[in-house]
């Protein structure tokens, strides 16, 4: 299974309209978000403004955060931001489910 530019495109403009939502339920700034994506703030904060649009990684690891955290998971599915032939893509490429544990919410920091 592979998904093709637009495919990806509509994926990645359904979760860069909520990411803003995502973020503060998460309880991230948008400085704790870029450095757990490995970007800087102000990119960060152009995705989430929608003045840049997000790269297929930068999409999957924000997709890992939020479908692993309670508060954002049906929200995922919801917006349609995670669908199902995503889900099964994502069983395919288990290397990119392997890693879903480094970027992580604020709430599940030890304190």
């Amino acid at each position: 299974m592979s998904f093709n530019a637009d495919s990806k495109m509509t994926l990645m403009s359904t979760l860069a309209k909520e990411l803003k939502v995502l973020r503060a339920k998460v309880g991230l700034t948008q400085q704790e978000l870029a450095d757990r994506l490995g970007v800087s703030r102000q990119t960060y904060g152009m995705l989430e403004n929608k003045t840049q649009n997000m790269t297929w990684s930068q999409f999957l690891a924000l997709t890992f955060l939020y479908k692993n955290n309670e508060d954002t998971a049906k929200i995922l599915e919801w917006t349609g931001a995670y669908t199902p032939e995503l889900e099964q893509y994502l069983k395919l490429h288990d290397e990119y489910a392997n890693h879903s544990n480094v970027i992580r919410s604020k709430k599940d920091d030890p304190e």
